[in-house]
């Protein structure tokens, strides 16, 4: 799988990106082997907020018409936050690839 980083307000240095290795692509692998490593593309979007804590969004496209996977969150803590993103993502290829076995 393959995540494009972009960070607004914070830089994306390898400490996060060695995080997001870790509490996502590497998490996220297990349920895309159905597909070809080309349609594995996703970008992560990790952005500082002015008050206090992070905001990170994840959108990927998979086929069909329902393969848009998108899913926001925002908290204090990096790491917490980018497991529950994940959380939210797994439950959305779950469901995608349910649908897809429904109609086959």
């Amino acid at each position: 799988m393959q995540i494009q980083l972009i960070g607004s307000g914070i830089e994306i240095d390898d400490r996060i990106k060695d995080i997001v290795e870790t509490k996502i692509t590497s998490e996220l692998q297990k349920y895309l082997t159905d597909f070809d490593e080309d349609l594995q593309k996703a970008v992560v979007r990790i952005e500082k907020l002015a008050h206090h804590g992070f905001k990170a969004n994840f959108d990927m496209h998979l086929p069909g018409s329902n393969g848009h996977i998108y899913s926001e969150e925002e908290g204090d803590d990096l790491i917490n936050l980018l497991v529950a993103l994940r959380k939210e993502v797994e439950m959305q290829i779950r469901d995608y690839k349910d649908k897809l076995q429904t109609y086959r």
